[in-house]
């Protein structure tokens, strides 16, 4: 039996990962574990490419929360009947409503620690029962978490969205509820920009500060996986002592050049760039704007970095759209007025 284990925060590529190691060692299925330690046995799809989201959901998964229910799921695994084939598992972070319990009065920075401990600590149990650990990390292109790819799940006020911008803003809502009040109540596109401007939630992408690289693991660097996929994974095969099904290389390797367009480059087309962009607005150069195709997240997230960053604003009062190159931002931008923000250093942001 082998069972492997991918982790990382706020990483992607995990869910294609583990359809991947199903898929080319030849399984017809996969186990998949529920919530309450109940399970099923998935038909494995000749695709994990979902034609509704951007990634490879179409892959049912098990991702269960931290390392108590991994451990659960581990007894399951070893209950299976059948103890010569592969088995994977892809655990996630408990979510901050449950993390709230574990730590007194519910303190948000205790509980965010608690979460990162406790994910982190996955390592030790992966050593101590024979796992083979993926570490997926990035140091690289995937500068920035600003925006989820697809809705996900239920947001820290326990309501569930229809959309990504509706799950920022119940984010922001969350955490600093006066903020619509300073924005008339973000009835115009303008005002909600700004919003989100002061309110969004950017956080750098690093490693994890708890994350052991003394246990036995092989370390995934995110963006290899996206742009040097054929290579990567024949290592990450070798890892695992797997062999590859030659029947079903060629096809996985289409599957995997799908997903690379369809989930990965469109999301690093403006954060590989957002330095230089806001550097060609603050200096009037010229960029084209059109190429990143922003919405209204995109533009709040590029009008962040200036405020945080650089201590300037945008006039946005009555603008809809940002404009379609840098060199028309000359009259637009203002020094940065708000009160109570802390500017941010380069190593922070």
């Amino acid at each position: 039996m082998t069972v492997v284990c991918t982790s990382s925060i706020n990483q992607v590529g995990n869910t294609f990962l583990n359809w991947s190691l199903y898929y080319l060692n030849g399984e017809t299925e996969n186990l998949v574990i529920r919530e309450d330690m109940s399970y099923f046995y998935n038909q494995l799809p000749e695709s994990p490419l979902s034609s509704k989201t951007s990634n490879a959901h179409s892959h049912l998964k098990t991702h269960r929360e931290g390392r108590a229910e991994f451990d659960k799921c581990l007894e399951v695994i070893r209950s299976q009947p059948d103890q010569n084939r592969l088995y994977c598992l892809y655990p996630k972070m408990q979510r901050i409503l449950t993390a709230r319990k574990h730590v007194d009065n519910g303190d948000l920075s205790n509980a965010l620690t608690y979460m990162l401990q406790d994910y982190a600590s996955i390592a030790e149990s992966c050593t101590e029962n024979n796992v083979k650990l993926i570490h997926n990390h990035n140091n690289n292109h995937y500068r920035y978490f600003y925006r989820n790819r697809d809705v996900d799940g239920t947001g820290p006020d326990g309501i569930v969205s229809k959309t990504i911008l509706e799950q920022i803003i119940r984010y922001i809502d969350w955490v600093c509820p006066e903020m619509r009040g300073q924005f008339n109540n973000c009835e115009n596109t303008w005002d909600l920009r700004e919003a989100l401007a002061i309110g969004m939630q950017v956080t750098p992408q690093r490693e994890g500060e708890f994350t052991d690289y003394s246990q036995p693991h092989f370390y995934l660097e995110a963006t290899s996986l996206w742009f040097d996929g054929p290579h990567v994974i024949k290592n990450i095969m070798d890892y695992c002592g797997l062999t590859i099904d030659q029947s079903r290389w060629d096809k996985w390797k289409t599957v995997y050049y799908q997903w690379q367009e369809i989930a990965r480059l469109p999301q690093l087309r403006l954060t590989r760039n957002v330095h230089h962009v806001c550097q060609c607005i603050l200096n009037s150069w010229d960029h084209d704007l059109i190429q990143y195709d922003l919405d209204i997240i995109d533009e709040s997230f590029i009008q962040h970095l200036l405020i945080y960053k650089h201590n300037t604003t945008i006039k946005g009062w009555g603008m809809l759209t940002f404009p379609d190159n840098t060199k028309h931002f000359h009259d637009l931008l203002e020094p940065s007025f708000y009160q109570g923000l802390e500017l941010r250093s380069t190593q922070e942001i």
